[in-house]
């Protein structure tokens, strides 16, 4: 019977090895799509809310001012040129409609330095009483692809609630994120 303290031990061990680079590298038969929720996300603008919505991790984006996460993707396949990213949330305040300005800032973190390459906004916009669940999509250039294929991602995700475009008041819920392959 192994023991607990034996399993630990070899946790340690395997991930103090060269082994460990093969683990956390991605497959041979990579896919299409990626798709995350809101866990391993910190707040990086404003202070927005964590909710648990369902049994599902969220973070609740103000309506009147600037407020995000950043979250940590991986590196993408050889084979991406661009890429779209994809937010989802909850927009279900009763009796509010309006448009919903989200900003992503991809960054990437060499071994030495590390940067940003600008940023790409989109707008969504909420109808009262509509479907809960929104999706919004953001293109991201070949610039930043070739970045996460070669150095380790970042990625703020902000909701421009005092943006003037930003005209839905009320908080929105992120619950994550999909990255795909668009060519």
């Amino acid at each position: 019977m192994i023991t607990s303290d034996a399993l630990i031990a070899r946790f340690v061990a395997d991930t103090a090895s060269a082994t460990r680079a093969a683990v956390l590298a991605l497959p041979a038969a990579q896919p299409d799509s990626y798709r995350f929720g809101m866990a391993g996300a910190y707040p990086s603008a404003g202070t927005p809310a964590v909710r648990r919505i369902n049994g599902t991790l969220a973070f609740g984006l103000s309506g009147s001012a600037t407020s995000g996460v950043s979250v940590s993707p991986p590196q993408l396949p050889s084979s991406w040129t661009t890429a779209t990213l994809t937010l989802f949330f909850i927009a279900n305040a009763s009796g509010f409609s309006g448009d919903v300005v989200f900003q992503a800032t991809p960054g990437y973190f060499p071994d030495t330095g590390g940067g940003t390459s600008g940023t790409v906004t989109a707008t969504h916009t909420v109808v009262t009483n509509a479907a809960q669940v929104a999706q919004v999509a953001l293109t991201l250039s070949s610039g930043v692809v070739g970045w996460w294929k070669s150095f380790s991602p970042g990625l703020c995700i902000d909701r421009l609630g005092a943006d003037a475009g930003d005209t839905y008041s009320p908080d929105v819920n992120l619950l994550g994120y999909r990255l795909a392959k668009a060519s």
